[in-house]
């Protein structure tokens, strides 16, 4: 297969940026897991923020007016999320059983969806893991079956506020947008995935129990130490990209190319996607969704990268490592600002629902 018909097969295409400057995000926190001391409050930015409206897509369809997003004030992580600072073998949620099913989006550009309910299936998991007596998490019979897979038809067809369906949206966004619904989504079973946006036809199905987004947490960009501290918390969905024909191909192995999500546009670009108030740069062209679910260590690994982040797929089982895949991770964060977003720019855009 082609290079060209890759992209064809899984509908990839660009993220897109919208030329019109709307305000995407009102006042949030953030929480980077090392500067903040235990109780206080992150500063909120200002209310004025403006941002390009951005969509992530993974289709090569025109990109969609910049549509206004009101942005939920986010909490910090709670107190109690580890903050040690040395060297430790990571975590993997795939392993603990605590991840949906790997999907396959096909050509609808709809990687938003996918990362966004993978975030919220495990989130609801974990939930139900913290809230069992201890005996009984150490039994892998009890803790069998904690997910529940749900709807990503749900989001395409009924998110509409900032969403386009297969033309792409964003998890962020999307969190929100299901907060101020408070209804919650339906399970896959009830509501299958069809490829293509319809109409939105949920009320026809009845919510799973607990699947009412409740609030989101950001995570601190451009640090590799915020991303492995919050996903021992949970998944989180990240942005990245994705159009370079060597991960397309990906089949094993940590994944690393030089040049991967290195910022290709200058300030005052028209395209120049700004999304934080203190940013430096344009934001690298960053174009599909996926879910952070673990991070750790290959001692065997020939080369001398040897760490990774886990990350959940959404291009089918045969993709990858069963369609999940490993990308480099780094001790030290880079210091040029056109370099610094992390492998593949990983680290540009990061989020995780609350479910409680």
């Amino acid at each position: 297969m082609t290079h060209a018909e890759f992209r064809e097969r899984m509908g990839l295409g660009e993220f897109a940026i919208g030329l019109d400057l709307e305000q995407i995000m009102k006042p949030r926190r953030y929480y980077n897991f090392m500067n903040f001391e235990e109780g206080e409050e992150p500063k909120d930015e200002e209310d004025d923020h403006v941002a390009n409206n951005l969509l992530l897509r993974g289709s090569n369809m025109e990109p969609s007016a910049a549509a206004a997003a009101a942005m939920t004030e986010r909490r910090h992580l709670p107190s109690n999320a580890n903050n040690n600072e040395e060297e430790d073998l990571g975590c993997d949620w795939h392993a603990r059983g605590l991840i949906g099913p790997i999907r396959q989006q096909g050509q609808c550009g709809a990687c938003w969806a996918f990362s966004a309910i993978g975030a919220i299936e495990s989130a609801m998991a974990i939930d139900k893991f913290n809230s069992m007596p201890p005996a009984e998490r150490e039994d892998p019979k009890l803790t069998l079956g904690l997910v529940t897979p749900l709807s990503e038809q749900d989001l395409i067809d009924c998110d509409k506020k900032f969403e386009k369906g297969c033309k792409g949206g964003l998890m962020t966004t999307t969190f929100n947008e299901e907060e101020k619904s408070g209804r919650g989504i339906c399970s896959e079973a009830d509501y299958p995935y069809l490829e293509t946006q319809g109409t939105c036809s949920n009320d026809s199905c009845t919510p799973v129990e607990g699947s009412v987004v409740r609030d989101q947490v950001d995570v601190v960009p451009r640090k590799t130490h915020a991303l492995e501290k919050a996903v021992r918390v949970q998944p989180v969905t990240a942005a990245m990209v994705a159009n370079d024909p060597m991960f397309q191909f990906y089949s094993k192995g940590i994944y690393q190319m030089d040049g991967c999500g290195r910022v290709t546009k200058e300030m005052g670009d028209p395209e120049c996607g700004i999304l934080y108030d203190d940013q430096d740069v344009c934001i690298p062209d960053i174009n599909h969704g996926v879910l952070v679910v673990g991070y750790g260590i290959e001692e065997s690994a020939t080369s001398s990268i040897k760490k990774y982040f886990k990350v959940k797929n959404s291009w089918g089982s045969s993709w990858g490592e069963g369609g999940f895949f490993r990308i480099a991770r780094y001790d030290e964060d880079k210091t040029d600002p056109l370099e610094n977003w992390g492998e593949c720019a990983i680290l540009t855009l990061l989020s995780y629902p609350v479910m409680k």
